[in-house]
């Protein structure tokens, strides 16, 4: 099982407490884990060495374990102060996380960096995720995105490129196009980004109640985005129940542009593709609409998470709201939407929920969120079966792409929710 995890203004990013996980800050920052059947320390889940800058999946500031343990001896819950950070699901199979990280040293906190901003994407196809990070810059000295952190064990080993590496200590480095199994069996297919920096050995760290120092073995692989960062990125696919053959499998579908692709990617707007699901993931950031030009959506007019499929006679859509629009003094309400598609379709099944018009050579729907969870439907060209047929697949766009450094405007000032999705890719256990 694979849980993605971020957070806003309405959900903190991690609970420390006077004498619980003192150093435990970066549990939300887009943490992707995945969790195989059974004990976590049978399958590397360890304290003792444990490097807390290091959370898989997410982007950090590493710092020294001193000046990462929490500031205040009391409680502190940062929460962010803009940002928008939410996930939908289709067909119990498909999801997409879109996380906005906007730090904030909320209370003048130090050891926190106000300058430090990230936007990071996951979608979710089946037993492989999609990841993609933008946007990434900071003022502070060492930045950088964690692929995994993995406590050694007997009988386990990472393999690199085809080769097994089962010694104790060993450091060594990937380019984009290259691969990594970790000790569990998960494969990263490195597509974009710096060097992926690989080490196995002896870790120091402290105990996240007494402050003890302790040790550990530890397999991580990480991306360093370097010294004070502006705009930096990476993209990489991640394979349960990885296989060298199965590696190279997805090395050569994605060489040849059949498995992930990055659509579009800038201020208003991001836009990712499956290829083999025919899949789309639209995330937009403008609460004063935004268009696309890739695949069946062409319009939303707030900020939304949002996946498609198309086929030849059907799409199934799935939408919703990245906040949760909470008021101290009366219950949280609804986020209408109005969303615009290419040709003209008809659902599948009629609800009162949902209002159609098509027209034009457009179709317009009108529909709502709650509380940040998905609705969906399915549209129809009228007078078929609805039957799924081959995938279309989707044209480049060329349309020069906005500085998304920028940070003026409304869009970016929207505030959103957490999200936190379990998308069920569960590992079988070895044999």
């Amino acid at each position: 099982m694979a849980v993605i995890k971020g957070y806003n203004k309405d959900v903190w990013s991690s609970e420390i407490y006077t004498s619980d996980n003192r150093y435990g800050r970066y549990q939300s920052h887009g943490s992707v884990h995945v969790m195989p059947y059974g004990k976590p320390a049978n399958w590397g889940h360890t304290q003792a060495g444990w490097d807390w800058n290091r959370n898989p999946g997410t982007t950090t500031l590493h710092l020294p374990v001193n000046e990462l343990e929490s500031p205040k001896q009391s409680t502190v819950m940062v929460r962010s102060i803009e940002g928008i950070s939410g996930s939908t699901s289709l067909l119990n199979r498909y999801g997409l996380f879109s996380f906005n990280h906007v730090e904030h040293a909320e209370g003048g906190l130090t050891g926190f960096d106000d300058t430090f901003r990230a936007r990071k994407y996951v979608m979710a196809s089946g037993d492989e995720l999609y990841l993609v990070g933008n946007n990434i810059t900071s003022n502070s000295p060492d930045v950088e995105t964690t692929l995994f952190q993995i406590s050694q064990r007997s009988g386990a080993s990472i393999n690199i490129n085809g080769k097994t590496i089962t010694a104790e200590n060993y450091t060594g480095s990937l380019r984009k196009g290259q691969w990594i199994i970790d000790d569990n069996g998960v494969g990263y297919y490195l597509v974009d980004g710096p060097s992926l920096q690989i080490s196995r050995g002896e870790q120091e760290s402290r105990h996240n109640k007494t402050k003890a120092i302790t040790h550990g073995n530890f397999s991580t692989a990480w991306l360093p985005h370097g010294d004070r960062p502006v705009n930096e990125a990476y993209e990489y696919v991640m394979v349960m129940n990885a296989t060298p053959t199965k590696m190279i499998a997805v090395k050569t579908s994605m060489d040849n542009g059949e498995y992930f692709r990055t659509l579009q990617s800038n201020v208003n707007k991001q836009v990712l593709f499956s290829v083999k699901d025919n899949l789309y993931g639209y995330t937009a950031y403008s609460d004063k609409g935004v268009s696309y030009a890739q695949g069946p959506l062409r319009f939303v007019n707030n900020t939304a998470v949002t996946l498609v499929q198309e086929h030849q006679n059907r799409l199934e859509v799935s939408i919703s709201s990245p906040e949760l629009y909470l008021n101290d003094t009366v219950a949280a309400t609804p986020a209408d939407y109005r969303l615009e598609f290419a040709g003209e379709w008809v659902l599948a099944t009629p609800s009162e929920a949902i209002s159609l018009s098509a027209a034009g050579g457009k179709t317009v729907i009108d529909i709502s969120s709650t509380f940040g969870m998905a609705s969906t439907f399915i549209l129809c060209k009228p007078k078929t079966d609805c039957k799924v047929n081959k995938p279309i697949i989707p044209e480049p766009d060329t349309t020069p792409d906005l500085d998304i450094s920028s940070s003026s405007g409304g869009s970016l000032n929207i505030l959103t929710l957490i999200a936190l999705m379990n998308f069920g890719l569960r590992r079988r256990p070895y044999n």
